[in-house]
């Protein structure tokens, strides 16, 4: 003779609870691998319109920023952000001249000046912008000197 189980209540109810927290588990597991594989992994690049508004904002440092993090794009950009990332490069070698020319370093001081003079050629129409940019260059390092003259401690290191 065969020895019949006891399926008591308890137990009945524990293995259906089993079951259905078994299933949760792979449902929830089936969508955190369907929610990954629908992930746009594609990079987000700025638009003409943010390179725009950085040159006309003077937010040369972001301009230069995002310029380089888009530069691989080269060949798909338009025309004005080619321009605007120009510029962009513009600002930050006009920014290395300034710092190698107070360093004493002439050989790249002249280096970031000849950079500077073909991203001028490549901004095209906002070539405009140059000369506000170095003057914006030249005003960061005059309120730079200001400052190390009224605080003596400013600038040392």
């Amino acid at each position: 003779m065969k020895k019949q189980k006891n399926l008591s209540p308890g137990k009945i109810v524990l293995t259906i609870l089993f079951v259905l927290l078994t299933l949760s588990f792979f449902f929830a597991v089936f969508q955190a691998i369907r929610s990954i594989r629908e992930v746009d992994y594609s990079l987000d690049y700025f638009t003409e319109e943010y390179y725009l508004t950085c040159l006309q904002h003077e937010d040369y440092t972001e301009l230069a920023r995002i310029s380089n993090r888009d530069q691989k794009l080269q060949d798909e950009n338009s025309e004005t952000v080619r321009q605007c990332q120009a510029a962009g490069f513009y600002y930050e070698a006009a920014v290395l001249r300034q710092a190698f020319a107070e360093a004493g370093m002439e050989e790249e001081s002249s280096r970031q000046e000849a950079l500077m003079e073909k991203y001028a050629e490549e901004m095209g129409d906002l070539e405009e912008y140059a000369q506000d940019i170095l003057t914006y260059v030249e005003t960061m390092n005059t309120s730079k000197s200001l400052s190390s003259e009224m605080d003596p401690e400013v600038g040392e290191s």
